[in-house]
């Protein structure tokens, strides 16, 4: 139990109990893992939408639906928190920058309906300002 433990936790290997019994040798492991993880590679890159779809709702991934339960749960969520300093900013060039990224990146127009269930990327938004 211990090794399939490790295996989720450290390695993110979606790794079963069951599975080490079934595959005897760790060749066959390897392989019965690596198809598992191609099929749920698959079954998420589904969910996505096409291009032409935005505007769109689809529904939420399970990596995301495990973020969104952990906030519920235990109102932690996941963030980066840098400071930078600098004496010589051009921060209508630092706007631009971040409109472009803004419209280059749907996952930054992404938005996620309030039941946690589905999610869209928008075609419009705002511009950032700072």
């Amino acid at each position: 139990m211990k090794i399939a433990g490790l295996a989720k936790k450290e390695k993110k290997l979606p790794l079963k109990i069951t599975d080490i019994f079934q595959y005897q040798e760790i060749e066959s492991l390897a392989e019965a893992l690596t198809a598992r993880m191609q099929s749920e590679h698959l079954e998420n890159m589904s969910k996505m939408p096409e291009t032409s779809g935005q505007n769109e709702s689809f529904p939420v991934t399970s990596m995301q639906d495990a973020y969104l339960t952990g906030r519920k749960i235990r109102n932690l969520s996941s963030h980066y928190y840098t400071e930078l300093e600098t004496d010589s900013l051009d921060t209508n060039l630092l706007e631009q920058a971040i409109r472009h990224l803004v419209q280059k990146h749907d996952a930054l127009r992404l938005v996620i309906s309030p039941d946690g269930k589905s999610q869209k990327i928008l075609s419009n938004v705002p511009e950032y300002v700072l």
